[in-house]
């Protein structure tokens, strides 16, 4: 399911790097995972594991599958388009062919929402 960014995003002191609100904690059960789409960056996929969530760089790096709608085994992410594989945690490829490894992400839980930082 995509999700546009409903929340106009607010300038951190570094140049480039906004703060986004992506959606509130009890939005997501675990083994969901949704995508976020931003006017000048490629797409965010925000997963939610049992212990918490994640954000990764959502287009595999192989095939440009949206891995937000791919299949959550574990802690990993099979690109929907082969099978590939990531590691939801740390980006890295887990097997082929899949070899470059997903950009992650830091998130921010503050109350009931979850924000992201993202350069843009």
């Amino acid at each position: 399911m995509a999700l546009q960014n409903s929340t106009r995003p607010k300038k951190n002191k570094k140049d480039k790097e906004m703060t986004v609100f992506l959606c509130k904690f009890s939005d997501m059960f675990a083994g969901e995972s949704r995508k976020f789409t931003f006017t000048n960056r490629p797409p965010i996929a925000l997963f939610r594991l049992e212990d918490g969530y994640f954000a990764t760089d959502d287009t595999c790096t192989h095939a440009a599958g949206s891995l937000s709608e791919g299949f959550i085994e574990g802690d990993c992410v099979v690109c929907p388009v082969h099978p590939g594989e990531f590691d939801i945690r740390t980006g890295r490829a887990q097997c082929f062919p899949a070899e470059k490894d997903l950009a992650v992400y830091s998130l921010r839980i503050a109350d009931d929402q979850i924000f992201l930082d993202i350069e843009v």
